[in-house]
This record gives structure tokens, C-alpha cells and sequence, in this order.
């Protein structure tokens, strides 16, 4: 049970030109077997398919191979969702599994941590290591590397670098082995690797206290931004804000420190993931519990946490979203139109959050080039769900990866206690394109404090929400004549979106005197 909680845990408009209203679900897929299967991360691959990294306790349903404890489980899709194969990788113990990127071999790279010396796993250099996995286009193992010291060294996030080889960080404990310069407690530990896993060069960074990566990324100028969380007030650590701060440290192409940057305030703050964005600046998101320092609007307990920054470093803009309870978001994309897509969980059903389906759901959100909502959605059913990567696909739509205990609600097909769970939405639709349904009309439009909604006899009993264009419930009710008042008058002059049994219907425009 600790297990899982640990899991979940880590893991006035009244002029503007479209509204974007919710994606709809088109499918969703339940992978796992009886046993505890959690997913951690997805990529769409060059055959349009996907590839779902996730971590399974389970040798039943849809999973074979298990070896013992914890395993890398590889799932290759098609387009469909149908699986093509599926490969467990690991040994006796504990084998953890972080991130999986395709790799220009049409091949993938897998990071994570172990504690095996058996089986696929071998060179352990005691307690936990880095555990880096190459593997062909079929999943057949090419080279397995493991990295670090005698200490607990635990690997997070890899990508493949612009010369063919591999940029990994993770946390270690160590001072020895493939590890030196450790300044105490958990550092940074960025280790580059030749194509074939070979290390070219290792970098401890951080101060006395827990200092933890959870995202790296190549820069455009050959170098690398690293993000994760400090505890640590010195050593490289310098302007922390209090308690847990988000840090940043930009490094040059051979791991040169250019700048760090602490960001927070006086709670707990730490980012999950960073990318560079157009502009040469740097988008990162992760979770919040401070209003105070860097972080402003936090709506309660832990937030989502969204910071734009210069390529510097500078903060431009930050947003806090999320409700009364606990928020976290573990991933957050560029999308085609310049915004950005996150997925995590939610806890609420207040603030920015509307439409949750139990206690604990993930959580969708789109966001513009600003941090303005365009549309948001919880997904899940009354048990524990939870996000760990979302991405815009090719047909413009998104396909999201996550952990689900439910079988009601948006999920199905469930085998057994904690399953991956693939949801794909379509792509974005506009409020003004949308086709009315028939029979359903409302009047005046614009209005100054009521609109009549008329509809077919057919109609009533359906219920009827007004949110605004953030996605919060504003209104609600229920259809009980074919000719409904719809009293506005508490409503601010703005933008809102009428939606009839939960399908965007039509934009109303509330224009006060």
C-alpha cells in the first residue's frame, strides 16, 4: 500500500474570436494484470503507434515475463491501441523504470533504477543504480549499463543527444564507483554516454541536503537544463526560498555549470518536467504549496505549478491551478497552436477544477501561450487514477498515460487492482464551429441577465451547465420545460459556454449595462 500512495503521490472576455471547448474521448485502454501495473510515461513512434513505459507487478492478463519484485514493462502499440508486443526487463529485485524515448534507430532507450545483479541486469555496484536499457525497433535487449556507486543511486529522466548518445540525471548517494564529487545527502548526478552506453563524462551537483532531478532535456546551444527539487540551502545551491524549492541548473555541452536557479517560496515546491520553448525560454511545471516567494493564486493545500522563463532563467509569467485539495502535474507539452498540454491528478472539484469522478482523478489541462485556460478535464472513475505523461499526437488530438484503480466512470476493462490506463482525445473544437442539436436554441444572444432556452419536449430531463472559459462551473440545472429561463444576472459581463448533457453547445455572450 505504501507502494501505491508513493506512486501516485510522485507520481471579463467579452471580445475574444473562439472559445476551445473539451476534447472529446475516443478510446480507452486498460493494460495490466491482477497485480499492482503503474505506467510512467508514452511516446507516439515514427509508424504513428505508440510505445507506454510502465512499471508491473504482475505475470498475468496482458503481462509475461515477470521476473520479481518490480519490473520495466514495454508495451509497443499500433495506432489502434492494439498491443504488437510487450517485454518485461529486470531481475530478482526491484527494477523501476522512468522514462523511454525512440531513438534514431527507430529503437528505444529506457532509464530507470535496479537492485538486481541477475537476469538482464548485471554490473551492479550495490543498493540502487542507475539502470540504462537500449533495446532494437522489437524490444530485443542491445546493451543494459548500470551507473552509480555503493550508495542509492536512482536514474530519472533520458534523452538522446544531438551526437547519438544519451544525457541521463537522476539522484545519487554515492561517492565512488562511476560517481565522484557528491557534496552530501542526494545530488544531481548527470552522467553522458557514448551511443553504445559508455560514460564520457559525470557531474555531481548540489549542497548538503536532498537534491533530486526528475527532468533533463538538450538546450538549442548543445547544453542541457536540468529540473527537479533542493532541500539544500549551499554548496551549488544558492537563493533558496525556503523549505523545498523547484531548481533549475543550466549546463554546458561538457556539464559546466552556466546558471542555477532555486524557485519557490517559503512551502514545498519542486518541477517534474522542463522543455525549451520557441522563444529560447523554458516552460516547466510540477506541483506548489507555497503563495508566497515566486509563487502567487495558490487555491489550496498542493497546486499545480506552471513558470515561463527566459532563456536567463527570468520568470515572465507563473500560474497556480487547481482547487481546495491536492493538485500535482507530472508532465506538460508544447502544443501546434503554441500552447501547452499538462496531465497529473487532481483531488478537487472546486476552483479550476470541474467535473471530478472520485476522489482522486487525472487531471487534463490546456493552456495557452499565457497559462489562460482554454479547457480542462478530469478523467477516472471513483478510485485512484493518476497522469504520468501526456502529448499532443499527429492528428492533432492527445494521447494520455497514466494509473487507474477504477472500472466505472471513463474506465473500463480494469484486470486487477492498479492498471496503465491510455485514454485519446480528439483535437481541439471551437465553441463558434460547433453544429447545434436540434430542436435547441437559445435567446437573446447577447443577452444582459437571461437567456430562454427552447428545446424539444424530447429534451427535458437533460441537465444543463454553464461554465466560463477556464471550464468552471458557473450554473447548472435541469431542462423542465421546452421553454426554460435561465437566470444571469450574478454573472459578470464575459464569455460563457452552454453545455447540454455534458457536450459544448453554444457560446453565450453575457454583455451587462
Amino acid at each position: 500500500m505504501k507502494t501505491k500512495l508513493l506512486f501516485f503521490f510522485l507520481l471579463t472576455i467579452a471580445n475574444i474570436s473562439s472559445i476551445i471547448a473539451q476534447p472529446t474521448l475516443l478510446w480507452q485502454k486498460s493494460l495490466g494484470g491482477s497485480e499492482d501495473d503503474f505506467a510512467l510515461t508514452i511516446e507516439q513512434t515514427n509508424d504513428s503507434g505508440y510505445i507506454v513505459l510502465g512499471w508491473v507487478h504482475s505475470n498475468d492478463g496482458d503481462v509475461s515475463g515477470y521476473q520479481g519484485e518490480g519490473d520495466y514493462w514495454v508495451v509497443k502499440m499500433n495506432a489502434d491501441c492494439a498491443i504488437v508486443w510487450q517485454k518485461t526487463y529486470g531481475g530478482l529485485g526491484d527494477d523501476r523504470p522512468y522514462h523511454i524515448q525512440q531513438t534514431n534507430d527507430n529503437g528505444y532507450v529506457i532509464s530507470g533504477s535496479s537492485n538486481s545483479n541477475d537476469s538482464d541486469v548485471s554490473g551492479n555496484h550495490g543498493d540502487n543504480d542507475f539502470w540504462i536499457l537500449k533495446i532494437t525497433e522489437d524490444g530485443t535487449i542491445q546493451w543494459q549499463k548500470s551507473l552509480g556507486g555503493t550508495g542509492d543511486d536512482w536514474g530519472s529522466h533520458i534523452v538522446q543527444t544531438n551526437d547519438a548518445g544519451y544525457i541521463v540525471a537522476g539522484y545519487s548517494f554515492s561517492n565512488d564507483g562511476d560517481v565522484g564529487g557528491n557534496q552530501g545527502e542526494r545530488d544531481y548526478w548527470i552522467v553522458k554516454l557514448d551511443e553504445d552506453g559508455l560514460i564520457q563524462w559525470e557531474k555531481s551537483i548540489g549542497g548538503s541536503n536532498v537534491d533530486w532531478p526528475f527532468c533533463i532535456q538538450q538546450t538549442s546551444d548543445e547544453g542541457y537544463i536540468v529540473a527537479g527539487l533542493t532541500s539544500s540551502v549551499d554548496g551549488d545551491v544558492i537563493g533558496n526560498n525556503g523549505g523545498q524549492d523547484a531548481w533549475l541548473v543550466k549546463l554546458d555541452n561538457i556539464g559546466n555549470t552556466e546558471w542555477q536557479k532555486p524557485l519557490g517560496g517559503s512551502g514545498n515546491d519542486f518541477a517534474t518536467w522542463i522543455e525549451q520553448t520557441a522563444d529560447g525560454g523554458y516552460i516547466l511545471t510540477g506541483l506548489s504549496r507555497s503563495n508566497d516567494g515566486d509563487v502567487s493564486g495558490n487555491h489550496g493545500m498542493y497546486d499545480v505549478w506552471i513558470v515561463k522563463l527566459t532563456n536567463a532563467g527570468t520568470i515572465e509569467w507563473q500560474k497556480t491551478l487547481g482547487g481546495s485539495l491536492d493538485e500535482r502535474a507530472n508532465s506538460i507539452k508544447r502544443t501546434n497552436d503554441g500552447g501547452y498540454i499538462l496531465a497529473g491528478w487532481t483531488g478537487s472539484n472546486d476552483g479550476n477544477v470541474e467535473g471530478l469522478h472520485g476522489n482522486h482523478d487525472i487531471w487534463v489541462v490546456k493552456i495557452d501561450n499565457t497559462g489562460s485556460i482554454e479547457w480542462q478535464m478530469p478523467l477516472g472513475g471513483t478510485q485512484r487514477d493518476a497522469a504520468g505523461d501526456v502529448l499532443q499526437t499527429t492528428d492533432g488530438g492527445y494521447i494520455v498515460t497514466g494509473s487507474s484503480e477504477s472500472n466505472d466512470g471513463n474506465v473500463s476493462g480494469n484486470n486487477g487492482q492498479t492498471d496503465i490506463w491510455i485514454t485519446k482525445l480528439g483535437s481541439n473544437v471551437r465553441v463558434d464551429n460547433m453544429s447545434s442539436i436540434r430542436g435547441l436554441t437559445i435567446f437573446p444572444n447577447p443577452t444582459k441577465n437571461k437567456i430562454t432556452l427552447t428545446s424539444l419536449s424530447s429534451d427535458i430531463g437533460k441537465e444543463y451547465r454553464i461554465c466560463d472559459v477556464t471550464g468552471h462551473l458557473v450554473e447548472q440545472g435541469i431542462i423542465t420545460s421546452e421553454n426554460q429561463n435561465i437566470i444571469l444576472s450574478f454573472l459578470s459581463s464575459g464569455t460563457y459556454i452552454l453545455k447540454i448533457n455534458g457536450y459544448a453547445f453554444q457560446k453565450i455572450m453575457l454583455q451587462k449595462e
